[in-house]
């Protein structure tokens, strides 16, 4: 390790971070051997970017925590600051840098679409921070989601919209893609549903007369997953849509990314493709990391105002056919 970064001063006691130079380091057990045998490796990170942005984190594992920031943003990080804390006082500890840090005027990558808040969040209640760092360390989803499904078991499913999305015959791919989604990029999806996340059918936004939106996730308020009827001049109707992360986190080069802007949050990195193509881009590493991180950071904003709209019915298609899934492999 390097001599002590800096000292973070407050209320508390001064917090004095380790700085451990990180360039061209990009594997774990790199970065491992700087820590003594035995040292804690829970605590408090700040990650510096060659850009000069930070980011600052908390992580039981700091290591484990790193190797998910190293394969996720796209920009090279320069250097890791660490202070060891006791899990209890993580949060606290955390909010008092990151407020430390702005009032310094340090440009943090805790933006507003993947950031924390600075108070406890509410999805901490429903899946704890361990969970949350597992979550985000790549782990394979395989949450059981059979209480949820029995919960539906002749459910009224006479809403129009569903009845109408039903009978397309594309309904079977689109709730693949659904599936895969909600599986592979929401945590503990069956807990968090309708009050951080929810998913519309058939939604009128931005219809023209030849493309309407036929399902949406949202989390908290972005939308983050977009599918679409596209019709062509001979009549031909096929799925395309788009899915939205966060800037300055690391896509694979071989798509094409778009940049677009939403009022609340700012700019985000857009894939736009064939539907089908969105279900195997979220199975992808690279695209599985940045949606998660996304989420994440959008689940801790709060609870959603959107979860009125939430299509049960369809939420319901979609854990069924996670089921289904889950049987079969």
């Amino acid at each position: 390790m390097d001599e002590p970064g800096q000292s973070m001063t407050g209320a508390a006691e001064p917090l004095t971070l380790t700085r451990i130079d990180v360039r061209d380091v990009d594997s774990l057990s790199a970065v491992s051997a700087v820590f003594p045998a035995g040292a804690s490796r829970c605590g408090i990170y700040v990650l510096r970017f060659a850009d000069g942005d930070e980011y600052v984190g908390q992580a039981r594992n700091v290591l484990t925590r790193f190797r998910t920031h190293v394969r996720s943003w796209a920009d090279p990080i320069v250097a890791l600051d660490f202070a060891p804390i006791p899990v209890a006082e993580l949060d606290q500890t955390e909010r008092r840098v990151i407020q430390s840090k702005e009032q310094e005027g340090v440009r943090l990558r805790n933006s507003a679409l993947v950031g924390l808040p600075m108070v406890d969040a509410a999805v901490d209640f429903v899946v704890t921070r361990a969970e949350q760092e597992e979550w985000l360390s790549g782990v394979d989803p395989d949450a059981d989601v059979s209480d949820r499904c029995l919960h539906s078991v002749g459910r009224d499913r006479s809403a129009k919209n569903v009845v109408v999305l039903s009978e397309r015959p594309y309904y079977d791919l689109l709730l693949d893609i659904l599936a895969a989604y909600v599986r592979q990029v929401i945590p503990a999806p069956d807990r968090t549903e309708q009050r951080f996340w929810c998913v519309t059918a058939m939604p009128s936004t931005a219809r023209t007369a030849t493309w309407q939106r036929v399902a949406a996730i949202t989390v908290n308020n972005v939308e983050t997953l977009v599918i679409g009827e596209s019709t062509e001049r001979d009549g031909t109707v096929y799925l395309d849509g788009f899915l939205n992360v966060a800037p300055g986190l690391r896509l694979p080069s071989s798509l094409e990314i778009e940049t677009d802007e939403y009022r609340t949050v700012g700019e985000v990195q857009r894939i736009q493709a064939e539907a089908a193509f969105l279900e195997f881009a979220v199975h992808h590493p690279l695209v599985r990391d940045a949606a998660r991180i996304t989420a994440m950071g959008l689940l801790r904003k709060g609870t959603s105002m959107m979860g009125r709209y939430h299509c049960i019915p369809l939420a319901d298609d979609i854990f069924d056919r996670i089921r289904q899934e889950a049987r079969s492999r």
